[in-house]
């Protein structure tokens, strides 16, 4: 019998609340991308089907040989509407009969960092939450509760905490005056001396998304406790505790065998502090590097669909050319 040599392109997508991305594979392990647009969580993100339909539509048209896709897009299937309003999008947008499968982001996180195999994965980007799966296939979540009560540990829980800090700084009730300052400064704010006015209540109520603006304040959160400021190096250890509790209710609930694998994906949850601060509160648990992006995660599943072989030497190809197109975007 003559051996069929798979051909053609399999597409991936990461959508994530700020950012999402896409990229194409070949067989060979070959990666066109990553391109990227801003978030596509129809539950928060009043531009998300501008965004999705901005990414794919020239790609798909530009890409005739696509033979499946594998979507991960954060919120998907958590609320109703959110999850019909997508799927009639993409309904749209995706060829008829092309093999594709619509997941939440952190499954594709998941199956990327452990290769479909047991463990946790912890996601904590400008969101947060916990993706497990034990030896028979179980899966658990843990978190991604939202912004309003919920997402611990994340961008915008970070974010949200800081502003506390600054208010109560700008009250008298706190004395965090560096980090005042130099988050105040990143927003272009400045202090009203006579505190008449209330710029960064302003700054709040002006934004039109405010969760991914929030969370915008992580990286320069980040910047500060870097250079040794306390009050945001308690703010980065108390996310780490946050996002550890994640990962030990998920392990718990699967009764994973101890000690448990995790992984990390995530702006907030890879950032070097917040990830130290996570690993020292699980002790008993194994950290693992993924072996995968969740965008790579996105196109192994999506070969997988197409019927490629996908033998190690594809998995360590695709890691490699996702890797260096990350640092060379950074």
């Amino acid at each position: 019998m003559t051996k069929v040599t798979p051909s053609g392109w399999v597409l991936g997508v990461d959508g994530g609340g700020s950012h999402t991305r896409a990229a194409l594979a070949a067989p060979d392990g070959h990666v066109q991308g990553p391109w990227t647009v801003g978030g596509s969580n129809p539950n928060d993100q009043p531009r998300w089907a501008e965004h999705l339909t901005e990414l794919l539509r020239p790609l798909l048209e530009a890409t005739p040989d696509l033979q499946a896709a594998t979507l991960g897009l954060a919120g998907y299937g958590e609320l109703a509407p959110g999850r019909a309003a997508t799927e009639q999008l993409l309904a749209g947008l995706l060829p008829e009969a092309l093999p594709r499968e619509l997941l939440n982001d952190v499954q594709i996180a998941h199956f990327g960092a452990l290769g479909g195999g047991p463990g946790v994965l912890l996601l904590a980007g400008t969101g947060s939450i916990a993706w497990g799966r034990d030896g028979a296939g179980q899966e658990r979540r843990v978190g991604g509760w939202g912004f309003s009560f919920g997402d611990e540990g994340s961008g915008a829980w970070l974010g949200r905490e800081a502003l506390g800090l600054i208010s109560r700084t700008l009250d008298g009730r706190a004395d965090a005056q560096a980090l005042t300052t130099a988050l105040l400064a990143a927003l272009g704010l400045e202090r009203d001396p006579a505190y008449l006015t209330r710029p960064l209540l302003g700054w709040v109520q002006a934004q039109a998304h405010p969760r991914s603006a929030i969370a915008q304040l992580a990286r320069p959160l980040a910047d500060l406790a870097a250079q040794g400021d306390p009050d945001a190096l308690a703010l980065l250890e108390r996310a780490g505790q946050q996002l550890a509790a994640h990962v030990r209710a998920c392990a718990a609930a699967l009764r994973l065998d101890v000690p448990a694998r995790w992984s990390a994906a995530g702006s907030v949850a890879t950032s070097p502090l917040v990830l130290d601060a996570t690993e020292r509160a699980l002790p008993e648990f194994e950290r693992v590097p993924p072996l995968l992006p969740p965008l790579g995660g996105a196109l192994l599943r999506a070969a997988g669909l197409a019927g490629w072989p996908v033998p190690d030497r594809w998995t360590t190809e695709v890691a490699r050319q996702l890797s260096g197109a990350t640092a060379g975007s950074s």
